[in-house]
């Protein structure tokens, strides 16, 4: 067994000058041809069978290389999103359609059959490409939303597109149950109303955006440049399902990832962060701040790697392994956290060192392997991990994990790499993002009990124009639309 690391505060640290790097150049596979768009089918009548394993490299282009965002790598990255059913069958009619949100409604609305709600884009059961015509706010009803199962798969949601920022706002939870291969980029969800009662009732609670793997397995998942807040439970939750009976079976969620996200304010009392229940999870270059704990809380059964994260006025821990039963068998909880910053705030908790990860007594049935290195803390927390039943609970450091063509960098880079990149337009932030972070800067704000009743986003329109055969290569790795796409991303973007 492998010492257990303890990398403590020093005083020192805090006067180390932050700098940012480049990140280094990206080598990227070879794409299949790719040829006119003819059309794509009205319905996806039987996209995939089998599990996410063994589709996961059922494709003709180089997995160990390629990445749906140029230079992004983690698990999941290796989708093609839209183009993942074409990469498939290499058939004209699995290209994917390009939907045109022009509207604001929360309704499943449609003027034609390539321009309506994006209640309406999101929930169609083919190949598509959500593009948007319009910002502003876009209401969410109360409760489970889209709830996207099988047949709604292969989908790349481009908010970079739009003129402004694209707000999702309500009381109510962006839902995945069933989808495969899915990118989010650059879109805002915010919550509504107020968080949870402190006696613990759920009723009306949310989250921001949920995978829970109700109608079947949920991989290849890339969240990225998006912003969360205020929601009543998680920023983001990940979990599998499991039979009623208790015996071996039900849906996994595998090969995710959460990047370059702003998540804050998450209201009382069951202010959290990211809730983990799948495997093969990465969570990189995220920003939490105002929030209780859990960024993030790993169940038993679970792999994930935590890397370059800020954590910012958390309650009182950073992260925690927990859990009583792995309904998949005896497989440990696995954290690997590395090159992550907690600083302190106003609702810190102040009363003794807290270790910036918890191994919980819900531990106690399983064990927990963890792998810490390299990580900060500015404030009242210790860069290490306790365990609160030593005795009774079975646990061990364990190598790291390995992430495809990707590692953590350092620490001392993490701070102003997330502070400038993260959220929905960190090129361009809007007024809130933009007070979080400077929240974050000034070791000021505080976590809510509550949400505000309006928001101030303008409705601007202005017709996105894709490029001209947008289905047709623009180099080995991508198409004209995917660049386009690409260099939209970069533009509201501060990379």
């Amino acid at each position: 067994m492998k010492k257990i690391i303890f990398l403590l505060f020093l005083p020192a640290i805090m006067a180390m000058a932050f700098v940012i790097t480049p990140e280094g150049g990206t080598n990227h596979g070879t794409l299949i041809p790719v040829t006119e768009h003819e059309g794509a089918g009205d319905e996806i009548q039987d996209i995939q069978k089998g599990d996410a394993s063994e589709n996961a490299t059922e494709v003709n282009y180089d997995l160990s290389k390629y990445s749906i965002i140029p230079g992004l790598y983690g698990y999941g990255t290796q989708t093609r999103a839209a183009y993942g059913l074409y990469a498939k069958t290499g058939k004209t009619s699995d290209l994917p359609k390009i939907l045109h949100v022009n509207t604001l409604s929360g309704d499943v609305t449609n003027t034609d059959n390539t321009h309506g709600s994006f209640a309406w884009a999101v929930t169609r059961k083919f190949p598509r490409i959500i593009v948007f015509d319009i910002s502003g706010i876009i209401p969410l009803k109360d409760g489970i939303n889209y709830n996207l199962k099988k047949e709604n798969s292969f989908l790349t949601i481009a908010g970079q597109t739009a003129p402004g920022p694209v707000v999702l706002f309500g009381r109510g939870e962006f839902r995945i149950s069933g989808a495969h291969d899915i990118l989010i980029q650059h879109i805002t969800i915010r919550g509504a109303g107020t968080g949870m009662p402190k006696d613990g009732s759920r009723n009306g609670t949310y989250t921001n955006i949920s995978l829970i793997a109700y109608y079947g397995p949920i991989y290849n998942v890339v969240i990225d440049h998006c912003t969360f807040s205020w929601s009543s439970r998680e920023a983001v939750a990940i979990w599998s399902t499991y039979p009623s009976n208790g015996e071996k079976g039900g849906n996994t969620v595998s090969n995710v990832t959460v990047s370059n996200c702003l998540m804050s304010e998450h209201l009382l009392y069951h202010s959290t962060g990211t809730l983990i229940n799948g495997n093969n999870i990465l969570l990189r270059d995220n920003l939490y701040a105002h929030y209780g704990h859990r960024s993030p809380y790993i169940k038993v059964g679970t792999s994930c790697a935590s890397w370059n994260n800020v954590m910012y006025n958390f309650n009182y821990r950073a992260a925690q392994l927990s859990g009583d039963y792995d309904y998949y068998g005896n497989r440990p909880a696995r954290l690997d956290f590395r090159g992550n910053v907690a600083v302190a705030g106003p609702d810190t908790g102040t009363a003794i060192k807290h270790p910036l990860v918890r191994i919980g007594n819900s531990m106690a049935n399983n064990h927990a392997e963890i792998y810490m290195k390299d990580n900060i803390a500015f404030g009242h927390h210790v860069a290490g991990y306790n365990v609160e039943n030593p005795v009774k609970i079975p646990y061990k450091t364990e190598e790291p994990l390995l992430v495809p063509n990707y590692k953590p960098y350092e620490s001392t880079l993490t701070y102003n790499k997330v502070l400038t990149n993260a959220g929905a337009r960190s090129g361009k932030r809007d007024y809130i993002d933009t007070r979080i972070i400077n929240e974050v800067k000034n070791r000021t704000g505080r976590i809510p009990t509550s949400a505000p009743t309006s928001l101030n986003y303008k409705k601007i329109y202005k017709p996105f124009k894709e490029v001209t055969n947008p289905h047709e290569k623009y180099n080995s790795q991508y198409t004209n639309i995917e660049h386009q796409l690409h260099q939209l991303s970069l533009e509201v973007s501060a990379h």
